[in-house]
């Protein structure tokens, strides 16, 4: 179910819209604060003002910082792609989308 929900879509809801559907079952983990332009061990691969990936240097994996709808903070949705198998992963460790984040 995760890929079915597309990243075009992501960015249309706020965070309580994306807790309220139960969107962290499938991966999908709100965060608050600044994308981070650089991330030790990752390499920027897509920067806008609404998204930033971020794939690690072994290449098999992406991360990617999906900018919601919220207009009072800044928010991101955190996704785990999996280049591999080329789906979306569950996240198991929610606090590591800290690390591409500082505090506003």
């Amino acid at each position: 179910m995760a890929a079915k929900v597309k990243n075009e879509t992501l960015k249309k809801l706020t965070h309580e819209e994306i807790n309220n559907l139960g969107l962290f079952d499938i991966g999908v983990v709100c965060v608050k604060g600044i994308a981070k332009a650089r991330v030790k061990g990752y390499k920027t691969t897509l920067k806008s003002e609404t998204e930033m990936h971020y794939t690690n240097e072994e290449k098999n994996f992406r991360v990617e910082l999906i900018k919601s709808a919220d207009e009072e903070f800044t928010g991101w949705s955190f996704r785990y792609y999996d280049m591999a198998k080329e789906k979306y992963e569950f996240v198991y460790l929610p606090m590591i989308a800290c690390e591409f984040v500082k505090p506003e």
